[in-house]
């Protein structure tokens, strides 16, 4: 019994290695002016960070989305916030705009974003909608370097989204498996079927009896694993792909409502101050050519 419970929890292992901390986006965004909050373990930024420490992306998103909803309710309630929400508010969008999303490279990580719903993506653009909203930076301690850290972190969550649009992955038209993948892994199949009847027959010729049954059997099941690792790995790469064609379409929606909310933030935070606006944009991975096309899609009406 001790035996087979090693070999478990062996395998086990092999399956789950230790998750790894999760690297910030940018280890260049300024940090909030609170560096106190993450000594105790009890913050939300805390445990936050925590989530990342130990690798866990999956439940910091969930967290992170149940932060921003606590955040909406203070909101709604129309008291003034407390020192200890002003203080948190920060980390709690810093460590959400400096997470970098999933990336979609495996089938497992795939079926992980399908389980999901994409909460990577649909929190970052949340994140910057609420910044856009006037209410919701009220949260954030008073004076000018509060508005530098909102405005760098929306540069950050655009200049994520921004990021995804370069990996290899990324297309802005519907990439599907095509009929001749299709047709590849049938032929493939019909290859080894074909090889292992061959094998068969030439065993078959050597005689009969036991051991000419043992091989017959060996051949067969290895056919038999032949065919379903290559049917596997069919269905591994369909599932990578139409989870990356969805989320890669998901991306392109969520850049152009991010952008409109993007400019808000930003005329918001610095009216009649085009310089600071630019340099934001910038900040977000927008070239100088780009930035007059940027403002001009941001501020076109719906």
């Amino acid at each position: 019994m001790m035996k087979l419970l090693i070999s478990v929890g062996i395998l086990i292992f092999s399956i789950y290695p230790a998750m790894a901390k999760i690297q910030l986006f940018d280890s260049s965004l300024v940090k909030p002016d609170s560096p106190d909050v993450l000594k105790n373990i009890q913050t939300p930024p805390s445990k936050l960070k925590k989530l990342l420490d130990d690798g866990q992306s999956e439940e910091f998103f969930k967290e992170a989305a149940m932060e921003l909803e606590r955040i909406r309710e203070l909101a709604a309630e129309n008291e003034f916030p407390s020192e200890e929400t002003r203080n948190n508010t920060p980390w709690i969008f810093y460590f959400i705009a400096n997470t970098p999303l999933v990336a979609i490279d495996s089938a497992e990580q795939a079926r992980c974003a399908i389980n999901n719903c994409d909460a990577d993506l649909y929190l970052k653009e949340e994140a910057l909608e609420m910044l856009a909203i006037s209410t919701y930076r009220d949260l954030f301690p008073n004076g000018k370097a509060s508005r530098e850290l909102m405005a760098s972190y929306g540069a950050a969550i655009m200049r994520g989204f921004l990021n995804g649009t370069k990996s290899k992955s990324y297309s802005d038209k519907p990439v599907f498996v095509s009929d001749e993948e299709a047709k590849a892994m049938l032929k493939r199949n019909s290859e080894i079927m074909e090889n292992a009847f061959s094998e068969i027959a030439q065993i078959q010729k050597k005689g009969t009896g036991l051991e000419t049954d043992k091989k017959i059997n060996d051949v067969s099941e290895d056919m038999n694993k032949r065919i379903h690792d290559n049917g596997q790995q069919f269905q591994d790469h369909t599932v990578v792909v139409n989870t990356q064609t969805s989320r890669n379409l998901l991306l392109k929606n969520i850049i152009e409502r991010s952008e409109k909310n993007f400019m808000i933030l930003l005329t918001d935070l610095f009216p009649e101050k085009k310089s600071e606006m630019r340099k934001y944009i910038k900040m977000a991975g927008y070239s100088d050519q780009e930035i007059r096309k940027f403002i001009d899609r941001a501020l076109e009406k719906d």
